[in-house]
């Protein structure tokens, strides 16, 4: 999805004079923004955790937890996976999920995808940043 605003002036604003959605492209040509808050903002993307549809309070570091353990035990069963999940720390977190079931999917399917390693290592950055 792309955003062409070509032309214009857009002035007195109080927060942002345009503002995006996460990854949408913008295209701006001759336009002049003055004395608003902020000239063009994108907008936050769906979070990590919510996307996987754990509640938003959840630490990352326990979502770091639950990775590792599923990563130690690749040969066990999905039921057996659950059971580690919900026995984890990440365990009270999933019983406050809308679905805790589908997140549990969700975190067995991504920790025996080819992305692991990368969300592994999101997951980490994201602790070293709280």
């Amino acid at each position: 999805m792309a955003l062409k605003i070509i032309g214009g002036e857009i002035t007195g604003c109080i927060g942002a004079a345009v503002t995006l959605a996460h990854g949408t492209d913008g295209e701006f040509t001759d336009l002049v923004i003055r004395d608003c808050g902020k000239g063009i903002e994108e907008r936050d993307p769906v979070s990590v955790l919510e996307q996987l549809g754990l509640p938003a309070d959840t630490p990352h570091a326990e979502v770091l937890k639950a990775l590792n353990i599923l990563k130690g035990h690749i040969a066990a069963t999905p039921e057996q996976k659950i059971s580690l999940l919900n026995r984890s720390t990440l365990g009270p977190f999933l019983k406050r999920a809308a679905d805790a079931t589908t997140v549990a999917a969700n975190l067995i399917t991504l920790s025996t995808s080819m992305y692991a390693d990368q969300a592994r290592e999101l997951f980490k950055s994201l602790v070293m940043k709280e």
